[in-house]
């Protein structure tokens, strides 16, 4: 069969409400305006663009999709532009979300160069499609995650090596991280069953070239031939997630040591508490104040009493077991917390604790102790299990410092 080569043009317009809120220059130039902007200025509703005739099928077409009661579909009609010239269009419409509301997106195709073309788009059934689906953004239909049609939008976003080989080749479980599996299946049948009218996700994909990228997915019933699929329209949101994601974690983090802040601290200690109240489940903290810190500061500079602190945080965090929590509790005082741990399982850390900032030599210059204080939860509450740690921390430093103690 001959390739099948087609200059046309398709174009995009987003409608709330019946009035455009986005067009692109393609659109525009379909009905004679220069620029998406010169047509936004020149007409007050959607209808504008519509000859009067198809202005209630439009109508019920905008309401019927934007409350789910119609599955996107492909419609062909006659228009007219502004200086009066008849052309024919391919229209299809899907529900977005535009600005955190639902809007409608309509892609028109120009067919006034295909109506000679159109036994062999009718032979070349998969070209045509891929041409009325081609978008600048991601687009991929699929059945139970058989791709059926993909884009070069779609491709390049998942740095796919070509649309042929994700349609030969590619089931999207694949690029689903292993815990979010379940989840996507669950939206994909609630999607196909019509459970939902269309859902959109943040989710977690692994790309063709393995690195990982996050999507917000659109996800639509549609009819694919005659049967139910699945249109997806996926958007790249990933630094958005991982801003998102750096900007929470400095919220509970130390800006100087990098380990949890005192209010991240207090989360994970309402946290077991609240593990003790339900389940029984013991955990002890470890309260740690570093010996004679006054002095480095004052003999050496705050900066090197600040490179102590950080150094002696990264002692610890290579000291710590896996479960367990350590923040800066302030100053030069910070807190372990030990999940279902008991005393003398937190006293046997807390000694590994000491000896692991006994090693630390500071710029080769001077070494620093510290003394620490060990407590276990006993039904009390968290600033009385809090007293007693720092009690058990006064009483090591008062037997000569760079020791350990515990409250029984």
């Amino acid at each position: 069969m001959p390739e099948l080569k087609i200059n046309s043009t398709y174009g995009v317009i987003v409608i709330k409400n019946l009035k455009p809120v986005y067009v692109d220059d393609s659109y525009a130039q379909i009905f004679g305006y220069a620029s998406a902007q010169e047509l936004l200025d020149g007409i007050d509703t959607f209808f504008d663009l519509i000859p009067e005739e198809y202005h209630q099928d439009v109508r019920d077409n905008y309401y019927q999709q934007s409350s789910g009661r119609m599955v996107p579909r492909g419609r062909t009609f006659k228009n007219i532009d502004r200086y009066g010239r008849i052309f024919t269009v391919l229209s299809v419409d899907h529900v977005i979300e535009w600005e955190g509301e639902p809007a409608l997106q309509v892609t028109i195709l120009d067919l006034s160069f295909l109506e000679d073309a159109h036994i062999q788009l009718t032979e070349n059934k998969e070209k045509y499609k891929q041409l009325v689906t081609t978008s600048g953004q991601g687009i991929i239909i699929h059945k139970d995650f058989k791709p059926l049609m993909v884009n070069q939008a779609w491709v390049d976003l998942m740095e796919a090596p070509s649309i042929s080989y994700v349609l030969e080749q590619a089931n999207l479980m694949d690029f689903i991280p292993e815990k979010e599996r379940q989840q996507v299946r669950q939206r994909y049948q609630d999607v196909i069953s019509e459970k939902v009218q269309g859902s959109h996700n943040i989710v977690e994909n692994v790309s063709f070239d393995g690195t990982k990228r996050y999507f917000n997915i659109y996800d639509n019933r549609i009819e694919w031939d005659g049967e139910p699929a699945i249109q997806a329209v996926i958007e790249d949101v990933t630094e958005k997630v991982e801003l998102e994601q750096e900007l929470k974690r400095l919220s509970v983090t130390d800006a100087l040591t990098q380990v949890a802040n005192r209010h991240r601290l207090d989360q994970l200690l309402k946290e077991e508490a609240d593990r003790f109240q339900r389940y029984h489940q013991p955990f002890s903290v470890i309260l740690i104040d570093l010996d004679h810190f006054k002095s480095i500061n004052d003999n050496w500079g705050h900066h090197v009493g600040d490179k102590t602190l950080i150094q002696v945080a990264k002692a610890m965090t290579d000291t710590i077991r896996k479960p367990d929590n350590l923040g800066r509790w302030g100053g030069e005082e910070f807190l372990i917390i030990c999940p279902n741990t008991e005393l003398e399982g937190a006293m046997q850390l807390a000694e590994k604790i000491r000896l692991a900032i006994a090693s630390q030599e500071i710029d080769k210059q001077f070494q620093v102790t510290a003394s620490l204080g060990v407590a276990t939860i006993g039904g009390e509450s968290i600033s009385q299990l809090l007293m007693r740690a720092d009690k058990a921390l006064y009483e090591a430093k008062s037997s000569g410092r760079n020791k350990v103690a515990a409250s029984q």
